[in-house]
């Protein structure tokens, strides 16, 4: 028998993981702004009521929750009001906020995704709320997610000593950005070496990171250092057939420090490379047994662990297995929802947990 027959899980938001992990157990909500997955209830004036009813009745066993990187009223979401159902995107806007004023009787738990390394002012009530708020860019001090002032200003120490304060801190666990590859990398075999490091970066000024470390790869290359960096965008299957054809793979930080490509390049059998990360970390990819890290403020800190790195190829080998096995067992959508949903539940313990003396 499964152990989720029978379940009743609210998904809510612009994900629809746990709807695609587990349709039979799982009502979808769609509030993305997107076109929707094929199963899901609509969320309009006329049935927003029905949907807080069931939340405030407690019909469900789990409430999962996915939080926006913009405000309801920002104007990337408020010109879409401009279509043919404006009722529909204003109820789809309004329904987390509204949660404000309904108390939700089943476990809830946030997925929060953004790349904020903090929690927005107009969210913070839902901490309240959480079993647990799952965060990718978690803060290595935890009280950095709470904002408060407009300029960004740190909690004070006053704020930090409040009990109830105290309490939304616990609530917060770590959570990776993870990957949705191909089903069929999670099957591939390991690929003969034809490059030393793979950069899939086709322009530069993005980011200064990135600007800095494509100079520094550029003097491996003047060492006889093999880096393959593709002139144009990779379709899926060519960007991991061409990643699993290296013996590292750069990923350097983006918009976010956590990116899709920390768990990409293991499952192509490639071993990461990555600037050292500033955040706390869920099932994390460790120095030496799954990854390569460098410091970026070391002018020749990407260079000299490249180096390090591929003079033990043998090491490398064992590594990207290691880490493989790690991103299947914890990093890949949409299979990874279901520790999640056991979390929420209280049938299992979250990693990253922080308690106060």
């Amino acid at each position: 028998m499964d152990e989720f027959d029978g379940l009743r899980v609210l998904e809510i938001g612009h994900f629809h993981y746990a709807k695609w992990r587990r349709p039979a157990e799982t009502t979808l909500i769609w509030c993305g702004m997107t076109a929707p997955p094929a199963e899901h209830q609509t969320v309009s004036l006329i049935t927003l009521p029905g949907i807080l009813w069931r939340l405030a009745a407690g019909r469900d066993d789990l409430v999962i929750i996915y939080v926006e990187q913009w405000a309801p009223w920002h104007w990337k979401h408020l010109r879409r009001l401009i279509s043919l159902r404006p009722d529909r995107v204003l109820a789809k806007l309004a329904l987390v906020q509204l949660l404000r004023f309904v108390r939700v009787r089943a476990p809830l738990i946030v997925i929060d995704l953004t790349e904020w390394g903090f929690i927005h002012r107009y969210n913070e009530f839902l901490l309240d709320q959480a079993r647990y708020w799952f965060k990718r860019e978690l803060p290595l001090d935890r009280w950095r997610v709470f904002r408060r002032s407009s300029g960004g200003g740190v909690p004070a120490t006053r704020f930090r000593r409040n009990s109830a304060n105290r309490r939304r801190l616990e609530t917060l666990r770590p959570l990776s950005l993870g990957c949705v590859p191909p089903r069929e990398a999670l099957a591939a075999a390991p690929r003969e070496k034809r490059a030393d490091i793979f950069v899939a970066l086709t322009g530069s000024g993005s980011a200064t990171l990135r600007d800095e470390g494509l100079r520094a790869l550029a003097a491996l290359c003047g060492e006889g250092v093999v880096v393959d960096r593709p002139a144009s965008r990779l379709d899926l299957a060519a960007y991991y057939e061409r990643m699993a054809g290296a013996w590292l793979t750069w990923s350097p930080y983006g918009f976010g420090a956590d990116c899709f490509r920390h768990y990409e390049a293991p499952l192509a059998g490639s071993v990461p490379l990555i600037p050292r990360l500033p955040f706390v970390r869920q099932y994390p990819l460790i120095e030496g047994v799954h990854c390569v890290y460098y410091d970026p403020d070391d002018p020749d800190g990407l260079a000299a662990a490249a180096r390090r790195a591929l003079a033990d190829k043998d090491r490398l080998r064992r590594m990207a297995a290691a880490a493989r096995e790690l991103v299947i067992a914890h990093h890949v959508w949409p299979d990874r929802i279901d520790a999640l949903i056991r979390m929420g539940l209280g049938r299992e313990d979250p990693p990253g947990a922080f308690a106060f003396d």
